[in-house]
């Protein structure tokens, strides 16, 4: 059995197929102790922005101009919700 080789004609970083970096990240924290007691932080999380999306670039721009007060303000405005994804799917609940 033989393997295809993939596309190499370009070297644009496996973009050709429309995938772009992000542009910036909000990163989520919790507030946490190290060994010692002292407080820290554990990052659990980040959320990547890209300015080809207009409501990310908004808010990138947003970010970058208001510095401090718009993280805090932006931090009042975040709605955090939990999903579990290991709810076991029978096939009797599909819907055919």
């Amino acid at each position: 059995m033989a393997f295809r080789k993939g596309n190499q004609g370009s070297n644009d970083n496996g973009n050709s197929n429309g995938w772009q970096p992000s542009d910036a990240f909000v990163n989520i924290y919790l507030e946490s102790k190290d060994a010692q007691g002292a407080p820290t932080r554990r990052k659990i999380g980040a959320i990547p922005l890209k300015s080809s999306k207009a409501y990310e670039g908004a808010l990138i721009k947003r970010l970058t101009e208001g510095g401090a007060e718009a993280l805090e303000a932006m931090k009042g405005k975040i709605v955090l919700d939990f999903q579990r994804t290991d709810k076991e799917v029978k096939v009797s609940d599909l819907p055919f």
